[in-house]
This record gives C-alpha cells, sequence and structure tokens, in this order.
C-alpha cells in the first residue's frame, strides 16, 4: 500500500477530540486550513503517545529556545467540525521540529 503523507504548513486549526460516549467513543485527529479539513481516526494510546510526546519536545524546545514559548499558547476547547468523515485511520504519525521555521 502506498504511503499517504498529508502536510498542513501552517494550519488554522490541529485538534484531537472524540465522538461517542465513554466506553464506546471514537478519537480523531482534525486538521484544518482554508476549506480543507480531514478526519483521521486514531487510538486512544497513540494519542496519549502524541500527548507525551508533544510534551517532551516542547519542553525541549522551551530549554533550548527560551524565547519561542515565553507566551502561553492559545487553547482551544471547540468539539470537532462536523462533518467528521474519516478520511483513513492512523498507522505511523510522526512530529518533527523545524528549527528554521521555528514550527513543529
Amino acid at each position: 500500500m502506498p504511503r499517504i503523507i498529508h502536510v498542513y504548513e501552517i494550519p488554522e486549526r490541529w485538534i484531537v477530540g472524540t465522538v461517542g460516549e465513554p466506553g464506546d467513543r471514537s478519537f480523531f485527529i482534525q486538521a484544518k486550513h482554508g476549506r480543507r479539513l480531514i478526519s483521521i481516526a486514531i487510538e486512544k494510546s497513540q494519542v496519549a503517545a502524541l500527548i507525551e510526546r508533544m510534551n517532551f519536545l516542547l519542553r525541549e524546545i522551551k530549554r533550548e529556545n527560551p524565547h519561542l514559548l515565553s507566551k502561553p499558547l492559545p487553547m482551544d476547547s471547540n468539539p470537532l467540525e462536523n462533518p467528521i468523515m474519516e478520511e483513513f485511520v492512523v498507522g505511523v504519525i510522526g512530529r518533527i521540529w523545524l528549527a528554521e521555521k521555528e514550527m513543529i
């Protein structure tokens, strides 16, 4: 199966959310840029690992470049956007720090 890579250079929104009741929830990552919206199914354990690794990455960035994260980041507590149409299920997911662009 060919590898699919989705790149959102500067998304307007990137959020993890759920659909359903506790015990019967589905987890999704949504990214939005303009009219482009993608919803990707992800396992709860993958969400936990992604959050853990993101927190580690943010601590490392702050340690090496304290000026970059001097202000609190805005919180997005809004629900996932509808319609939630699962594009695919996450297999492997990664994140990288692009130092030259100061962007994750």
